[in-house]
């Protein structure tokens, strides 16, 4: 397991949870969450800036197991379409995530 900061190994501490894991050559990383800060607004360009946010945390997570995005073979992302934390379409949520990956 790799814990990359004290929020890491404290959610590791007190729960067990680690979202970075080794196994040979692998490196899994799980548990990234795009979500609201408490009041920020749903609309997109909050969106874009959630994206931006997870999307470096990511960063952080794979340079603290000393890879770069050029190394990622795979990623999930699961959404809520229709909810009260985003006001735009399914193409206004697909647009900075696509940006994001490339961007990165």
């Amino acid at each position: 397991m790799i814990l990359p900061g004290p929020r890491e190994k404290a959610a590791y501490d007190e729960h067990g949870y680690t979202a970075i894991r080794r196994a040979g050559d692998l490196v899994f990383i799980s548990g990234v969450v795009i979500g609201r800060r408490p009041g920020e607004s749903a609309d997109v360009a909050a969106f874009k800036d959630q994206v931006r946010r997870g999307f470096g945390h990511l960063e952080n997570c794979l340079r603290a197991a000393g890879l770069r995005f050029d190394h990622v073979i795979m990623i999930n992302s699961f959404h809520v379409w229709q909810g009260p934390n985003f006001s735009g379409s399914r193409a206004d949520q697909f647009k900075p995530l696509k940006k994001s990956r490339r961007n990165s």
